[in-house]
Protein backbone atom coordinates (compact mmCIF):
# COMPACT_ATOMS: atom_id res chain seq x y z
CA UNK A 1 0.00 0.00 0.00
CA UNK A 2 1.45 3.38 -0.97
CA UNK A 3 1.98 6.12 1.58
CA UNK A 4 -0.75 8.22 -0.05
CA UNK A 5 -3.21 5.32 0.03
CA UNK A 6 -2.31 4.51 3.66
CA UNK A 7 -2.76 8.15 4.68
CA UNK A 8 -6.12 8.35 2.90
CA UNK A 9 -7.22 5.12 4.59
CA UNK A 10 -6.22 6.46 8.04
CA UNK A 11 -8.03 9.77 7.45
CA UNK A 12 -11.12 7.89 6.32
CA UNK A 13 -11.02 5.59 9.35
CA UNK A 14 -10.52 8.56 11.68
CA UNK A 15 -13.41 10.46 10.11
CA UNK A 16 -15.61 7.38 10.33
CA UNK A 17 -14.74 6.92 14.01
CA UNK A 18 -15.45 10.58 14.74
CA UNK A 19 -18.75 10.33 12.89
CA UNK A 20 -19.73 7.29 14.92
CA UNK A 21 -18.84 9.08 18.16
CA UNK A 22 -20.90 12.11 17.15
CA UNK A 23 -23.89 9.96 16.14
CA UNK A 24 -23.71 7.95 19.37
CA UNK A 25 -23.70 11.20 21.33
CA UNK A 26 -26.81 12.50 19.60
CA UNK A 27 -30.14 12.48 21.42
CA UNK A 28 -32.02 11.44 18.29
CA UNK A 29 -32.13 7.90 17.03
CA UNK A 30 -30.21 7.33 13.78
CA UNK A 31 -30.62 4.21 11.63
CA UNK A 32 -28.87 3.65 8.29
CA UNK A 33 -30.07 1.22 5.60
CA UNK A 34 -28.68 0.04 2.27
CA UNK A 35 -30.47 -0.26 -1.05
CA UNK A 36 -31.90 -3.62 -0.02
CA UNK A 37 -33.40 -2.11 3.14
CA UNK A 38 -31.00 -3.85 5.49
CA UNK A 39 -29.82 -1.99 8.58
CA UNK A 40 -26.22 -0.84 8.31
CA UNK A 41 -25.92 1.44 11.33
CA UNK A 42 -27.79 2.00 14.58
CA UNK A 43 -26.64 4.65 17.05
CA UNK A 44 -26.92 4.36 20.82
CA UNK A 45 -30.07 6.52 21.10
CA UNK A 46 -31.92 4.42 18.49
CA UNK A 47 -30.90 1.18 20.22
CA UNK A 48 -32.09 2.57 23.55
CA UNK A 49 -35.49 3.64 22.17
CA UNK A 50 -35.93 0.35 20.29
CA UNK A 51 -34.82 -1.54 23.43
CA UNK A 52 -32.22 -3.71 21.76
CA UNK A 53 -28.47 -3.66 21.27
CA UNK A 54 -27.10 -2.15 18.07
CA UNK A 55 -25.28 -5.39 17.26
CA UNK A 56 -28.56 -7.34 17.26
CA UNK A 57 -30.10 -4.88 14.79
CA UNK A 58 -27.31 -4.64 12.20
CA UNK A 59 -28.11 -6.53 9.00
CA UNK A 60 -31.80 -6.96 9.75
CA UNK A 61 -34.48 -5.53 7.41
CA UNK A 62 -35.58 -2.05 8.41
CA UNK A 63 -39.18 -3.21 8.68
CA UNK A 64 -38.13 -5.71 11.35
CA UNK A 65 -36.12 -3.12 13.24
CA UNK A 66 -38.63 -0.24 13.21
CA UNK A 67 -42.21 -1.41 13.38
CA UNK A 68 -44.93 1.10 12.54
CA UNK A 69 -48.49 1.10 11.17
CA UNK A 70 -48.67 -0.55 7.75
CA UNK A 71 -48.38 1.55 4.63
CA UNK A 72 -51.10 1.56 1.97
CA UNK A 73 -51.18 -1.60 -0.12
CA UNK A 74 -48.44 -1.60 -2.71
CA UNK A 75 -46.71 1.52 -1.34
CA UNK A 76 -43.06 1.33 -0.34
CA UNK A 77 -42.18 1.79 3.31
CA UNK A 78 -42.35 5.51 4.08
CA UNK A 79 -39.15 5.32 6.08
CA UNK A 80 -36.94 4.84 3.02
CA UNK A 81 -39.24 5.64 0.13
CA UNK A 82 -37.17 8.75 -0.54
CA UNK A 83 -34.45 6.56 -2.01
CA UNK A 84 -36.56 6.70 -5.15
CA UNK A 85 -38.68 9.85 -4.74
CA UNK A 86 -36.28 12.12 -2.86
CA UNK A 87 -36.32 13.47 0.70
CA UNK A 88 -39.56 14.58 2.33
CA UNK A 89 -39.69 18.36 2.84
CA UNK A 90 -40.96 18.15 6.44
CA UNK A 91 -40.62 15.86 9.40
CA UNK A 92 -43.32 13.21 9.65
CA UNK A 93 -45.02 11.86 12.76
CA UNK A 94 -45.76 8.21 13.38
CA UNK A 95 -45.77 5.51 16.03
CA UNK A 96 -42.79 3.17 16.26
CA UNK A 97 -42.66 -0.05 18.21
CA UNK A 98 -39.67 -1.32 20.12
CA UNK A 99 -38.69 -4.97 19.88
CA UNK A 100 -40.61 -5.72 23.09
CA UNK A 101 -43.81 -4.31 21.61
CA UNK A 102 -43.89 -0.89 23.30
CA UNK A 103 -45.42 1.73 20.99
CA UNK A 104 -44.16 5.31 21.25
CA UNK A 105 -44.84 8.43 19.17
CA UNK A 106 -41.98 9.73 17.06
CA UNK A 107 -41.10 12.55 14.74
CA UNK A 108 -38.73 11.45 11.98
CA UNK A 109 -37.04 12.41 8.72
CA UNK A 110 -35.32 10.15 6.20
CA UNK A 111 -32.66 11.23 3.73
CA UNK A 112 -30.75 9.60 0.89
CA UNK A 113 -27.13 8.56 1.29
CA UNK A 114 -25.22 9.44 -1.88
CA UNK A 115 -21.71 8.52 -2.90
CA UNK A 116 -20.22 9.82 -6.14
CA UNK A 117 -23.71 10.93 -7.18
CA UNK A 118 -25.27 7.52 -6.70
CA UNK A 119 -27.90 6.62 -4.09
CA UNK A 120 -26.33 4.06 -1.75
CA UNK A 121 -29.03 3.90 0.91
CA UNK A 122 -30.90 6.06 3.37
CA UNK A 123 -30.62 7.31 6.92
CA UNK A 124 -33.61 7.65 9.26
CA UNK A 125 -33.37 10.15 12.11
CA UNK A 126 -36.13 10.07 14.73
CA UNK A 127 -36.90 11.35 18.20
CA UNK A 128 -39.32 10.11 20.86
CA UNK A 129 -41.97 12.81 21.34
CA UNK A 130 -43.87 11.10 24.17
CA UNK A 131 -43.15 13.87 26.65
CA UNK A 132 -44.09 16.54 24.13
CA UNK A 133 -47.35 14.74 23.33
CA UNK A 134 -48.11 14.45 27.05
CA UNK A 135 -47.38 18.14 27.60
CA UNK A 136 -49.52 19.10 24.60
CA UNK A 137 -52.39 16.94 25.85
CA UNK A 138 -52.12 18.49 29.32
CA UNK A 139 -52.10 21.98 27.80
CA UNK A 140 -55.12 21.20 25.64
CA UNK A 141 -56.96 19.79 28.65
CA UNK A 142 -56.09 22.87 30.69
CA UNK A 143 -57.25 25.17 27.91
CA UNK A 144 -60.47 23.18 27.58
CA UNK A 145 -61.10 23.49 31.34
CA UNK A 146 -60.43 27.22 31.14
CA UNK A 147 -62.84 27.64 28.23
CA UNK A 148 -65.47 25.61 30.09
CA UNK A 149 -64.97 27.71 33.22
CA UNK A 150 -65.23 30.94 31.24
CA UNK A 151 -68.36 29.67 29.51
CA UNK A 152 -69.95 28.69 32.81
CA UNK A 153 -69.03 32.06 34.33
CA UNK A 154 -70.60 33.88 31.38
CA UNK A 155 -73.75 31.79 31.64
CA UNK A 156 -73.75 32.40 35.38
CA UNK A 157 -73.60 36.17 34.89
CA UNK A 158 -76.50 35.96 32.44
CA UNK A 159 -78.48 33.70 34.77
CA UNK A 160 -77.87 36.01 37.72
CA UNK A 161 -79.06 39.02 35.74
CA UNK A 162 -82.21 37.22 34.64
CA UNK A 163 -82.88 36.09 38.20
CA UNK A 164 -82.45 39.66 39.49
CA UNK A 165 -84.96 41.16 37.06
CA UNK A 166 -87.36 38.26 37.52
CA UNK A 167 -87.11 38.56 41.31
CA UNK A 168 -88.20 42.20 41.17
CA UNK A 169 -91.29 41.27 39.17
CA UNK A 170 -92.14 38.37 41.47
CA UNK A 171 -91.77 40.58 44.54
CA UNK A 172 -94.37 42.96 43.09
CA UNK A 173 -96.74 40.10 42.20
CA UNK A 174 -96.43 38.43 45.61
CA UNK A 175 -96.68 41.70 47.54
CA UNK A 176 -99.66 43.05 45.63
CA UNK A 177 -101.39 39.70 45.86
CA UNK A 178 -100.98 39.52 49.62
CA UNK A 179 -102.18 43.09 50.09
CA UNK A 180 -105.20 42.42 47.89
CA UNK A 181 -106.03 39.18 49.69
CA UNK A 182 -106.09 41.05 52.99
CA UNK A 183 -108.81 43.38 51.68
CA UNK A 184 -111.04 40.72 50.13
CA UNK A 185 -114.04 39.29 51.95
CA UNK A 186 -115.12 36.63 49.43
CA UNK A 187 -113.51 33.25 50.17
CA UNK A 188 -113.45 32.33 46.47
CA UNK A 189 -111.71 35.60 45.60
CA UNK A 190 -109.21 35.05 48.40
CA UNK A 191 -108.50 31.54 47.10
CA UNK A 192 -107.93 32.91 43.59
CA UNK A 193 -105.46 35.49 44.84
CA UNK A 194 -103.77 32.85 47.00
CA UNK A 195 -103.30 30.72 43.90
CA UNK A 196 -101.64 33.67 42.16
CA UNK A 197 -99.23 34.32 45.03
CA UNK A 198 -98.46 30.62 45.49
CA UNK A 199 -97.65 30.32 41.79
CA UNK A 200 -95.35 33.33 42.03
CA UNK A 201 -93.66 31.80 45.07
CA UNK A 202 -93.12 28.57 43.12
CA UNK A 203 -91.61 30.65 40.33
CA UNK A 204 -89.26 32.19 42.88
CA UNK A 205 -87.77 28.72 43.37
CA UNK A 206 -86.50 28.92 39.79
CA UNK A 207 -84.82 32.24 40.54
CA UNK A 208 -83.13 30.70 43.58
CA UNK A 209 -81.87 27.84 41.41
CA UNK A 210 -80.50 30.33 38.91
CA UNK A 211 -78.86 32.26 41.72
CA UNK A 212 -77.37 29.04 43.08
CA UNK A 213 -75.91 28.27 39.66
CA UNK A 214 -74.49 31.79 39.36
CA UNK A 215 -72.98 31.37 42.88
CA UNK A 216 -74.97 34.32 44.26
CA UNK A 217 -77.16 32.48 46.73
CA UNK A 218 -77.09 33.58 50.36
CA UNK A 219 -75.40 30.98 52.57
CA UNK A 220 -75.78 30.32 56.28
CA UNK A 221 -72.62 28.26 56.80
CA UNK A 222 -71.51 26.33 59.85
CA UNK A 223 -69.34 23.33 60.62
CA UNK A 224 -71.20 20.15 59.76
CA UNK A 225 -70.42 16.51 59.09
CA UNK A 226 -71.26 15.71 55.48
CA UNK A 227 -71.53 12.02 56.29
CA UNK A 228 -74.14 12.79 58.94
CA UNK A 229 -76.07 14.88 56.42
CA UNK A 230 -76.17 11.91 54.03
CA UNK A 231 -77.14 9.53 56.84
CA UNK A 232 -79.93 11.85 57.90
CA UNK A 233 -81.30 11.91 54.35
CA UNK A 234 -81.02 8.15 53.77
CA UNK A 235 -84.63 7.25 54.58
CA UNK A 236 -85.99 10.06 52.45
CA UNK A 237 -83.69 9.16 49.56
CA UNK A 238 -84.79 5.51 49.68
CA UNK A 239 -88.42 6.57 49.32
CA UNK A 240 -87.51 9.05 46.62
CA UNK A 241 -85.67 6.68 44.29
CA UNK A 242 -88.21 3.86 44.56
CA UNK A 243 -88.07 0.15 45.30
CA UNK A 244 -86.79 -0.75 41.82
CA UNK A 245 -83.39 0.81 42.64
CA UNK A 246 -81.09 -0.57 45.34
CA UNK A 247 -79.66 2.14 47.58
CA UNK A 248 -76.23 1.87 49.21
CA UNK A 249 -74.45 4.34 51.49
CA UNK A 250 -70.79 4.23 52.47
CA UNK A 251 -69.71 6.85 55.01
CA UNK A 252 -66.29 7.39 56.56
CA UNK A 253 -66.77 6.60 60.28
CA UNK A 254 -63.91 8.92 61.27
CA UNK A 255 -65.89 12.06 60.48
CA UNK A 256 -66.17 14.25 57.40
CA UNK A 257 -66.35 17.86 58.62
CA UNK A 258 -66.95 20.64 56.11
CA UNK A 259 -67.88 24.32 56.36
CA UNK A 260 -71.18 24.78 54.59
CA UNK A 261 -74.87 25.55 54.47
CA UNK A 262 -76.72 22.38 55.42
CA UNK A 263 -79.80 23.21 53.33
CA UNK A 264 -77.69 23.89 50.26
CA UNK A 265 -75.64 20.71 50.69
CA UNK A 266 -78.84 18.72 51.12
CA UNK A 267 -79.96 20.24 47.83
CA UNK A 268 -76.76 18.99 46.16
CA UNK A 269 -77.29 15.44 47.46
CA UNK A 270 -80.98 15.47 46.54
CA UNK A 271 -80.40 16.76 43.01
CA UNK A 272 -77.67 14.20 42.32
CA UNK A 273 -79.87 11.39 43.66
CA UNK A 274 -82.83 12.48 41.52
CA UNK A 275 -80.57 12.69 38.48
CA UNK A 276 -79.34 9.15 39.16
CA UNK A 277 -82.89 7.86 39.67
CA UNK A 278 -84.03 9.31 36.36
CA UNK A 279 -81.09 7.61 34.63
CA UNK A 280 -82.35 4.19 35.81
CA UNK A 281 -86.04 3.96 34.83
CA UNK A 282 -85.93 0.14 34.75
CA UNK A 283 -83.94 -0.26 37.95
CA UNK A 284 -80.34 -0.41 39.03
CA UNK A 285 -78.11 0.59 41.90
CA UNK A 286 -77.41 3.98 43.49
CA UNK A 287 -74.40 4.42 45.77
CA UNK A 288 -73.79 7.54 47.85
CA UNK A 289 -70.39 7.61 49.57
CA UNK A 290 -68.61 10.18 51.72
CA UNK A 291 -64.86 9.79 52.21
CA UNK A 292 -61.95 11.76 53.61
CA UNK A 293 -58.68 12.18 51.73
CA UNK A 294 -55.87 13.32 54.01
CA UNK A 295 -52.78 15.16 52.84
CA UNK A 296 -51.39 18.69 52.64
CA UNK A 297 -54.90 19.88 51.70
CA UNK A 298 -57.39 17.43 53.28
CA UNK A 299 -60.60 16.93 51.36
CA UNK A 300 -64.05 15.46 51.86
CA UNK A 301 -65.38 13.69 48.77
CA UNK A 302 -69.05 13.02 48.08
CA UNK A 303 -69.51 10.32 45.42
CA UNK A 304 -72.87 9.55 43.79
CA UNK A 305 -72.68 6.55 41.46
CA UNK A 306 -75.47 5.01 39.37
CA UNK A 307 -75.69 2.06 36.99
CA UNK A 308 -77.84 3.82 34.41
CA UNK A 309 -77.34 4.31 30.70
CA UNK A 310 -74.42 6.70 31.07
CA UNK A 311 -73.66 9.58 28.75
CA UNK A 312 -71.32 10.45 25.92
CA UNK A 313 -68.57 13.08 26.00
CA UNK A 314 -70.73 15.70 24.27
CA UNK A 315 -73.41 15.40 26.94
CA UNK A 316 -70.83 15.50 29.74
CA UNK A 317 -69.42 18.77 28.39
CA UNK A 318 -72.82 20.47 28.83
CA UNK A 319 -74.28 18.61 31.79
CA UNK A 320 -73.89 21.52 34.24
CA UNK A 321 -75.30 24.21 31.95
CA UNK A 322 -78.64 25.70 33.05
CA UNK A 323 -81.66 24.55 31.05
CA UNK A 324 -79.68 21.75 29.40
CA UNK A 325 -81.53 18.47 29.80
CA UNK A 326 -81.64 15.08 28.13
CA UNK A 327 -85.14 14.42 29.42
CA UNK A 328 -88.32 14.61 27.37
CA UNK A 329 -90.12 17.94 27.10
CA UNK A 330 -91.95 18.73 30.33
CA UNK A 331 -89.98 16.17 32.36
CA UNK A 332 -87.28 18.47 33.68
CA UNK A 333 -86.22 22.10 33.99
CA UNK A 334 -82.55 21.53 33.22
CA UNK A 335 -81.59 23.33 36.44
CA UNK A 336 -80.88 20.38 38.76
CA UNK A 337 -77.20 19.86 37.94
CA UNK A 338 -76.68 23.56 37.24
CA UNK A 339 -77.81 24.20 40.81
CA UNK A 340 -75.36 21.55 42.04
CA UNK A 341 -72.53 23.24 40.14
CA UNK A 342 -73.28 26.68 41.58
CA UNK A 343 -73.69 25.51 45.18
CA UNK A 344 -70.48 23.49 45.08
CA UNK A 345 -68.53 26.37 43.56
CA UNK A 346 -69.87 28.76 46.20
CA UNK A 347 -68.70 26.35 48.90
CA UNK A 348 -65.17 26.39 47.47
CA UNK A 349 -65.49 22.89 46.03
CA UNK A 350 -65.40 21.20 42.65
CA UNK A 351 -67.75 18.78 40.91
CA UNK A 352 -67.01 16.45 38.01
CA UNK A 353 -68.52 13.46 36.27
CA UNK A 354 -67.11 10.24 34.84
CA UNK A 355 -69.33 8.33 32.46
CA UNK A 356 -69.60 6.46 29.19
CA UNK A 357 -72.60 5.12 27.27
CA UNK A 358 -73.85 1.95 28.94
CA UNK A 359 -71.53 2.31 31.95
CA UNK A 360 -73.52 4.51 34.31
CA UNK A 361 -72.27 7.78 35.77
CA UNK A 362 -70.17 8.77 38.77
CA UNK A 363 -70.40 12.31 40.14
CA UNK A 364 -67.63 13.37 42.52
CA UNK A 365 -67.99 16.48 44.65
CA UNK A 366 -64.84 17.61 46.47
CA UNK A 367 -64.96 20.01 49.44
CA UNK A 368 -62.13 21.33 51.61
CA UNK A 369 -62.09 19.42 54.90
CA UNK A 370 -62.37 21.54 58.03
CA UNK A 371 -59.14 21.30 59.99
CA UNK A 372 -60.35 23.60 62.80
CA UNK A 373 -63.86 23.65 64.17
CA UNK A 374 -65.44 26.98 63.29
CA UNK A 375 -68.20 28.45 65.42
CA UNK A 376 -71.70 27.89 64.16
CA UNK A 377 -73.83 30.92 63.47
CA UNK A 378 -76.06 31.73 66.41
CA UNK A 379 -79.74 31.28 65.71
CA UNK A 380 -82.17 33.99 66.74
CA UNK A 381 -84.65 32.31 69.02
CA UNK A 382 -87.04 35.24 69.12
CA UNK A 383 -89.22 36.34 66.24
CA UNK A 384 -90.12 40.01 66.61
CA UNK A 385 -93.56 41.28 65.83
CA UNK A 386 -94.19 42.53 62.32
CA UNK A 387 -95.82 45.91 62.79
CA UNK A 388 -94.40 49.10 64.25
CA UNK A 389 -94.61 52.88 64.49
CA UNK A 390 -91.11 53.84 63.31
CA UNK A 391 -90.17 55.95 60.30
CA UNK A 392 -88.52 54.14 57.40
CA UNK A 393 -86.66 55.66 54.47
CA UNK A 394 -87.31 53.37 51.48
CA UNK A 395 -84.88 53.71 48.56
CA UNK A 396 -85.62 51.60 45.46
CA UNK A 397 -85.19 52.55 41.80
CA UNK A 398 -87.83 50.07 40.56
CA UNK A 399 -91.07 52.03 40.87
CA UNK A 400 -93.48 49.08 41.10
CA UNK A 401 -91.38 47.33 43.70
CA UNK A 402 -90.96 50.53 45.73
CA UNK A 403 -94.70 51.09 45.67
CA UNK A 404 -95.62 47.61 46.89
CA UNK A 405 -92.99 47.74 49.65
CA UNK A 406 -94.20 51.16 50.78
CA UNK A 407 -97.84 50.06 50.82
CA UNK A 408 -96.93 46.93 52.78
CA UNK A 409 -95.10 49.00 55.39
CA UNK A 410 -97.89 51.54 55.71
CA UNK A 411 -100.49 48.80 56.15
CA UNK A 412 -98.42 47.66 59.11
CA UNK A 413 -98.46 51.20 60.61
CA UNK A 414 -94.96 52.35 59.64
CA UNK A 415 -94.30 55.88 58.39
CA UNK A 416 -92.59 55.65 55.00
CA UNK A 417 -90.44 58.16 53.14
CA UNK A 418 -89.84 57.15 49.51
CA UNK A 419 -86.86 57.88 47.24
CA UNK A 420 -86.08 56.53 43.77
CA UNK A 421 -82.30 56.97 44.02
CA UNK A 422 -79.53 57.58 46.52
CA UNK A 423 -79.33 61.21 45.45
CA UNK A 424 -83.07 61.69 46.05
CA UNK A 425 -82.67 60.07 49.46
CA UNK A 426 -79.89 62.47 50.45
CA UNK A 427 -81.98 65.47 49.40
CA UNK A 428 -85.01 64.11 51.27
CA UNK A 429 -83.06 63.56 54.48
CA UNK A 430 -81.61 67.08 54.25
CA UNK A 431 -85.10 68.62 54.42
CA UNK A 432 -86.56 66.13 56.92
CA UNK A 433 -85.93 67.15 60.53
CA UNK A 434 -87.91 64.22 61.93
CA UNK A 435 -86.19 61.09 63.20
CA UNK A 436 -85.55 58.33 60.65
CA UNK A 437 -85.25 54.93 62.29
CA UNK A 438 -84.36 52.66 59.38
CA UNK A 439 -82.90 52.92 55.91
CA UNK A 440 -84.41 50.19 53.70
CA UNK A 441 -82.41 50.36 50.49
CA UNK A 442 -81.71 48.43 47.34
CA UNK A 443 -78.06 47.55 46.88
CA UNK A 444 -77.51 48.06 43.16
CA UNK A 445 -78.80 51.43 41.92
CA UNK A 446 -77.71 54.13 39.47
CA UNK A 447 -75.24 56.50 41.10
CA UNK A 448 -74.39 55.64 44.69
CA UNK A 449 -74.98 52.03 45.64
CA UNK A 450 -76.92 51.18 48.80
CA UNK A 451 -73.95 50.70 51.17
CA UNK A 452 -72.40 53.99 50.05
CA UNK A 453 -75.71 55.74 50.66
CA UNK A 454 -75.85 54.21 54.14
CA UNK A 455 -72.35 55.46 54.89
CA UNK A 456 -73.24 59.01 53.78
CA UNK A 457 -76.46 59.07 55.80
CA UNK A 458 -74.80 57.78 58.96
CA UNK A 459 -72.50 60.79 58.93
CA UNK A 460 -75.51 63.05 59.46
CA UNK A 461 -77.79 60.55 61.21
CA UNK A 462 -75.62 58.54 63.62
CA UNK A 463 -77.22 55.33 64.81
CA UNK A 464 -79.33 54.92 61.68
CA UNK A 465 -80.26 51.27 61.22
CA UNK A 466 -79.94 49.74 57.74
CA UNK A 467 -81.62 46.86 55.95
CA UNK A 468 -80.42 45.99 52.46
CA UNK A 469 -82.54 44.29 49.82
CA UNK A 470 -81.22 42.83 46.61
CA UNK A 471 -81.91 40.43 43.79
CA UNK A 472 -78.15 39.80 43.69
CA UNK A 473 -77.75 38.05 47.04
CA UNK A 474 -74.30 37.34 48.38
CA UNK A 475 -71.86 38.13 51.14
CA UNK A 476 -71.16 41.65 49.95
CA UNK A 477 -70.50 44.05 47.13
CA UNK A 478 -67.69 46.26 45.85
CA UNK A 479 -67.74 49.99 46.51
CA UNK A 480 -66.58 52.77 44.19
CA UNK A 481 -63.16 52.73 45.89
CA UNK A 482 -62.81 48.97 45.22
CA UNK A 483 -63.25 48.03 48.89
CA UNK A 484 -65.38 45.04 49.86
CA UNK A 485 -68.56 46.03 51.70
CA UNK A 486 -70.34 43.40 53.74
CA UNK A 487 -74.13 43.38 53.40
CA UNK A 488 -75.79 42.72 56.74
CA UNK A 489 -78.67 42.37 57.25
CA UNK A 490 -79.87 41.48 53.75
CA UNK A 491 -83.39 40.77 52.48
CA UNK A 492 -83.29 38.68 49.33
CA UNK A 493 -85.74 39.31 46.51
CA UNK A 494 -88.31 38.03 45.82
CA UNK A 495 -89.82 38.35 49.28
CA UNK A 496 -93.31 38.19 50.69
CA UNK A 497 -94.96 40.88 52.80
CA UNK A 498 -94.43 38.71 55.87
CA UNK A 499 -90.73 38.28 55.13
CA UNK A 500 -90.39 42.03 54.60
CA UNK A 501 -92.09 42.84 57.90
CA UNK A 502 -90.02 40.31 59.84
CA UNK A 503 -86.76 41.60 58.34
CA UNK A 504 -87.69 45.23 59.04
CA UNK A 505 -88.62 44.46 62.65
CA UNK A 506 -85.39 42.52 63.18
CA UNK A 507 -83.29 45.33 61.73
CA UNK A 508 -85.00 47.92 63.90
CA UNK A 509 -84.45 45.92 67.07
CA UNK A 510 -80.86 45.05 66.29
CA UNK A 511 -78.18 47.21 67.82
CA UNK A 512 -75.41 45.81 65.65
CA UNK A 513 -73.82 47.89 62.89
CA UNK A 514 -75.05 46.98 59.45
CA UNK A 515 -72.09 48.20 57.42
CA UNK A 516 -68.59 46.80 57.62
CA UNK A 517 -65.84 47.90 55.24
CA UNK A 518 -63.03 45.37 54.89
Amino acid sequence: MSAVTLTTWRVTETASALTEIVLDSAGEGVVGVDLQGRTTFVNAAAARMLRCSAEDLIGRPLGAVILHPPDPAGAPCRLYANMSVGPAPDAAEDFFKSVDGRAFPVEYVSSQIREHGNVEGAVVVFRDVSQRRTAQAALQESEARLRQSQKMDAIGQLAGGIAHDFSNLLTVIIGRGELLRGRLTSSSDRETVSLITETAERASILTRQLLAFSRKQVLEPRVLDLGEVVAGMASMLRRLIGEHISFITAIDPNGTPVWGDVAQLEQVILNLAVNARDAMPTGGSLTVAVDTVLGPEPQVILTVRDTGGGMDAATQSRIFEPFFTTKMAGKGTGLGLATVYGIVQQHGGTVGVESAPGRGATFRVVFPRCAIQRPALAADSSRPGASGRETILLVEDEEMLRAVAADSLRVNHYTVLEASSAEDALRLVAVTPARIDLLLTDVVMPGLIGPELADRLRRVRPGLRVLYMSGYPGDGTIGSDDTFIELKPLLVKPFSVGELMTAVRSALESGKPSLTVV
